[in-house]
């Protein structure tokens, strides 16, 4: 299957007798592929659902840690670069996803070795995802503690930790039954979240004017070049932060158009502009915290505005949980769906330590560090071998160590030198912990994320020509997608 394949597809529904009850399955929470009759995702309907993805409480803290650097002219283009040059790149994985209609999980196996994709899911993915699952709880407790405390409330009830636990709680029910009620709440959230930005743009608009919004400099912090450089990092941070959970999205696309140009739209372009409106309220007020920014700047809208937060949270609290909970299932086929979601309460540790939410300027710095160079050599490796054996990426038992894809031990040398070499380079050209920089002229032309980006990708493609070039390309690609049709149909198989 090669160029823009099309599919002929439907939303299709399993019904399965589980030992639990009846229960709804739908195919892309399946362990084997999507198979081409259901692809049912149109162009339109991705650009929805990935445009949801996006507005929602990540741009206010990406939005709020941007305008506390630079004024809100410069932060916006500091976001549209970042976010939209970093899922161009990254979002070619989307069209591999499509194509090939599985996980990243399994297809990533190809790139990373049997056992290089866990220890990349577990070792980098998992921990990242936590990070940023847990911000939306966070910012919902943070909410409804402010609004609890305004209104009067007894003591307990103005404790944040108490909502973002009661946040987790009602998440992880929700993910147990699956993407019908996520879906549901979703398109109450979306729409209030919309309104809620539009809302605190128009207010800030007639405060302040057009002028003093996006000119303003935030306290007193010079505008120079280094800090525009910063603030990139961090929208480049977020732009390739999506590497683990981009198939769950894109796989049941119709086409691989109506999978890579949404994917650009929907979490590029609409996460940059998600971040205006947090941006002008953390410039003005210099608080990166979106929460307290509109609590210092609300006025009389403060509650309508915390209020509605805490609501539009609730979709994106579930998110994540759901997504990790898919890829487990599909890493460890024999783990009960419910103790995938049971291991979600690990989200509680993100809770009492949120270090992710109140320095997430530098842990998303450190994480591009890491996901950046990942993500371009990711997205190499599937443009130079275009071609998939499918058989050889299901491999289980011994047979895994006779697939292709075992490599050395498990791992892909070009693969994971290429993202040793450029994490290394990255961490040591800029430390975003204690802001050291080795080459201040670099840093202010390129940043740290793509020089890292381009030394890890150009290690692994030369160590790719001297290694593996001959032998992938000549792999047997008799087995594709269309061996996993009849198995679909076996519901015994199918679970």
């Amino acid at each position: 299957m090669q160029g823009n394949t099309k599919f002929k597809g439907k939303k299709t529904v399993y019904n399965l007798k589980l030992p639990t009850g009846s229960r709804r399955l739908d195919p892309e929470q399946s362990k084997l592929p999507i198979v081409p009759r259901e692809h049912h995702l149109g162009y339109y309907a991705m650009v929805a659902i990935l445009t949801a993805g996006a507005i929602a409480s990540w741009a206010f803290v990406t939005g709020g840690s941007i305008g506390v650097l630079v004024p809100v002219k410069y932060g916006i283009c500091a976001a549209f670069f970042g976010c939209v040059i970093a899922y161009g790149i990254h979002g070619y994985m989307a069209v591999v996803y499509t194509r090939w209609g599985t996980d990243a999980s399994v297809i990533g196996r190809s790139v990373w070795g049997h056992r290089g994709i866990y220890v990349l899911i577990l070792g980098i993915g998992f921990p990242a995802t936590y990070g940023w699952g847990s911000m939306p709880m966070i910012m919902l407790g943070r909410s409804a503690a402010t609004v609890a405390d305004s209104a009067g409330a007894p003591g307990i009830l103005g404790t944040w930790q108490l909502w973002s636990f009661g946040a987790l709680a009602i998440g992880l029910l929700i993910t147990y039954y699956g993407t019908t009620v996520i879906d549901k709440i979703s398109m109450i959230a979306t729409p209030i979240i919309v309104i809620l930005i539009v809302f605190i743009c128009v207010v800030l608009l007639r405060e302040y004017g057009i002028y003093d919004s996006f000119n303003t400099s935030p306290g007193d912090i010079p505008v120079t070049r280094h800090n525009y450089m910063v603030a990139v990092e961090i929208a480049l941070g977020v732009g390739v932060s999506w590497i683990f959970l981009l198939s769950a999205y894109t796989k049941p696309a119709l086409s691989e158009n109506a999978s890579y140009t949404p994917s650009v739209l929907g979490n590029g372009v609409a996460w940059a502009i998600c971040c205006i409106a947090p941006m002008i309220t953390s410039c003005m007020v210099d608080l990166s915290d979106p929460v307290e920014a509109l609590a210092a700047i609300g006025g009389g809208y403060v509650i309508v505005w915390l209020v509605m937060l805490a609501f539009a949270n609730f979709s994106s609290v579930m998110v994540n949980p759901y997504f990790l909970s898919c890829n487990l299932q599909s890493m460890f086929p024999k783990m009960k769906w419910k103790y995938c979601v049971l291991i979600q309460t690990i989200y509680a540790v993100a809770i009492i330590f949120p270090v992710f939410y109140d320095q997430f300027g530098v842990v998303i710095s450190f994480i591009g560090l890491l996901e950046g160079p990942a993500g371009c050599i990711w997205a190499l490796d599937f443009f130079l071998n275009k071609r998939i054996n499918l058989r050889h990426c299901y491999a289980k038992g011994e047979q895994k160590k006779k697939s292709a894809y075992w490599y050395w031990h498990g791992f892909s040398v070009p693969a994971w030198v290429g993202l040793i070499c450029g994490t290394a380079f990255g961490i040591w050209h800029y430390n975003p912990w204690t802001s050291d920089i080795k080459f201040e002229g670099l840093f202010d032309l390129f940043g740290a994320m793509l020089p890292a980006s381009f030394i890890g990708t150009a290690v692994y493609f030369i160590l790719w020509l001297a290694l593996q070039k001959d032998w992938r390309r000549k792999l047997d690609m008799r087995a594709t997608v269309d061996e996993f049709v009849a198995q679909k149909d076996d519901n015994a198989k199918y679970i």
